[in-house]
């Protein structure tokens, strides 16, 4: 067996409190999270943004870098371990309801006429 098979993953619960809604947020954190080969998911809760992160722990550990290095964001984390899932592949934007996609959807389009969308500052 190779090392990179043998090798343990980590998984974990993020909270995100703070600015993240209606600035594409969700889709930065999966968009980083393939690029990093990260699966999980990521939704919107009450309390601001959740996601569930499992992989090899150097590339979930760059993940949260990613998060806690935008600007715009001003995130407060909250970390959880979690058991990791052996058979959770990729990574996915969970949707939470017509009202809060469309209100994202047009924060994101508000984001972008002011320059700050988040897409693409990994």
């Amino acid at each position: 067996m190779s090392s990179a098979k043998s090798r343990k993953k980590t998984a974990m619960t993020v909270s995100f409190s703070g600015h993240v809604q209606g600035v594409g947020f969700r889709e930065f954190v999966q968009e980083a999270a393939w690029e990093l080969g990260v699966a999980g998911s990521v939704k919107f809760t009450i309390a601001g943004v959740s996601a569930f992160l499992q992989g090899d722990p150097d590339k979930v550990e760059a993940l949260l870098q990613k998060m806690e290095g935008l600007p715009l964001a001003r995130l407060r984390l909250r970390v959880r371990h979690a058991m990791p899932k052996p058979r959770l592949r990729g990574f996915r934007v969970i949707p939470s309801g017509f009202a809060r996609e469309l209100q994202e959807g047009f924060g994101r389009v508000s984001c972008a006429m002011r320059g700050t969308d988040l897409r693409g500052l990994g």
